[in-house]
């Protein structure tokens, strides 16, 4: 809807039509360079589309055994390059409300706040292990690296406009190995890319004894 980007886009679109009909005037697309091209293009985006439709031909089912059995045989994968942390935080515009979640928490516990505050936060994050990396900005980081587990933070202005506060759950020193409830989902998306990329090596192979290879 931007009237600069639609006129960049219109004058792009009249630019490379005018080249076309200019090469199609000049004989360019009869070239031999032009031909070669158009061959391997042709090669490149056929064998594109075949490696997309065998992976949506291929589902990848999980059950809780073998990824367990995955996880154990390859945990060293899974090793924490540096601190991470296991949190609950939330959100706020509205440092008053922040204010308000704060007391209610310490009162009750973080689910039952975060119910209460549902509709006044502008995000609630519960349970989720972070890479100390990934904390930002970096005032609340070290806030978090002082807590103690099940500690709630201070509200914290993180950004105009914008009030966290945080539960520090547990925190997992640089080289330990997180339980897998806490990386399920990491090790799942592990344990389906090494599945495929099975798959796709068996399925090469069928290829290579079905063809002729020079």
């Amino acid at each position: 809807g931007n009237n600069q980007f639609r006129s960049e886009i219109i004058r792009n679109w009249v630019n490379r039509e005018c080249l076309y009909q200019q090469a199609v005037k000049e004989g360019i697309l009869k070239s031999n360079e032009y031909q070669k091209i158009i061959e391997d293009s042709k090669k490149e985006l056929a064998a594109a589309l075949m490696l997309k439709k065998f992976y949506e031909d291929k589902e990848t089912s999980i059950d809780d055994k073998s990824l367990e059995t995955y996880f154990v045989s390859h945990n060293d994968q899974f090793r924490l390059n540096n601190e991470a942390y296991l949190l609950n935080r939330i959100n706020f515009t509205n440092e008053d409300k922040a204010i308000q979640f704060r007391m209610t928490v310490i009162e009750s516990n973080w689910n039952k706040a975060s119910n209460v505050f549902k509709k006044d936060a502008s995000k609630i994050i519960l349970n989720v292990m972070y890479d100390g990396v990934e904390i930002h900005p970096a005032g609340l980081l070290r806030i978090v690296e002082e807590l103690d587990p099940k500690e709630i933070s201070i509200v914290v202005n993180t950004s105009e406009n914008n009030y966290s506060i945080v539960q520090l759950l547990e925190k997992y020193p640089k080289g330990t190995i997180p339980p897998l409830d806490i990386i399920k989902d990491k090790v799942s998306s592990m344990y389906i890319s090494n599945r495929k990329e099975m798959q796709f090596k068996d399925y090469l192979e069928g290829l290579y004894s079905q063809n002729d290879i020079e």
